[in-house]
């Protein structure tokens, strides 16, 4: 649990005895700060959201994210409001929403801002009835524009 005004912005896992490092950073400050967190033993068996595919691409303005959700049996889910911020160069951060279509597809699109890794974090999966389950996804994807 992050103290108040924190917001995770990413996790990696980042060895094989499940540690987790990832970086949260405070509306109130506009500090960032990397953070280890400890993996849940919760998980979702129906009914679930999860983030199944995330594909970055450069386009001529900027960086396009496609995010596939699905529940737990890998069909794809539509209305799904997804909530992601982008981590931009210069440690910038851009929140976006999006809603899946009837493929379980939605497009998130961010101007290009310079050269430097570009980065989308999944933040929360809605969908009425549905649990949002990190547990069982991919919550981010980086691309490196030169």
């Amino acid at each position: 649990v992050l103290p108040e005004q924190w917001f995770l912005q990413a996790a990696h896992d980042i060895n094989d005895t499940g540690q987790i490092v990832g970086y949260a950073f405070n509306n109130f400050t506009q500090q960032t700060r990397a953070v280890r967190l400890r993996p849940s033993t919760m998980s979702c068996a129906s009914l679930c959201l999860r983030s199944a595919e995330i594909r970055l691409r450069q386009s001529s303005t900027g960086v396009q994210a496609r995010v596939l959700i699905t529940d737990e049996n890998g069909n794809p889910l539509r209305g799904v409001t997804i909530s992601a911020t982008w981590i931009l160069p210069y440690s910038t951060f851009v929140s976006q929403t999006a809603t899946s279509n009837r493929r379980g597809v939605a497009l998130f699109t961010i101007n290009n801002s310079g050269p430097g890794t570009y980065t989308l974090a999944i933040t929360d999966l809605q969908r009425e009835g549905y649990q949002f389950d990190p547990f069982h996804g991919i919550l981010s994807r980086g691309l490196t524009v030169r």
